[in-house]
């Protein structure tokens, strides 16, 4: 769907792209990570959008959802990445506490 309408491209309303985005990892589309990353995850810092986001994407790949909030987590109110740090289980410091 995403080829043939583009959606992840063309759509700047984020009520509706949030959806899509978690549809698309959901589904185990990984090609999406990197728009999901610039669109979303290095613009907008408010939970409601970025929350689910990471949650998604650490259910297909942990360790890209960990690189990706590392990077990031600087962008973002500290309540925000103390919320994403306990489901990531990564440390307010950047230390993974999933050992």
């Amino acid at each position: 769907m995403d080829i043939r309408f583009n959606i992840s491209q063309k759509v700047d309303n984020l009520e509706v792209l949030l959806p899509w985005f978690l549809f698309c990892l959901g589904s185990g589309y990984q090609e999406v990570v990197e728009l999901v990353d610039a669109r979303v995850l290095t613009k907008i810092g408010r939970m409601k959008f970025i929350r689910p986001l990471y949650n998604a994407i650490n259910r297909m790949d942990h360790s890209q959802a960990v690189s990706l909030f590392e990077r990031n987590r600087g962008l973002y109110h500290p309540i925000a990445v103390a919320q994403i740090s306990k489901d990531l289980r990564v440390g307010l410091g950047g230390i993974d506490t999933t050992a």
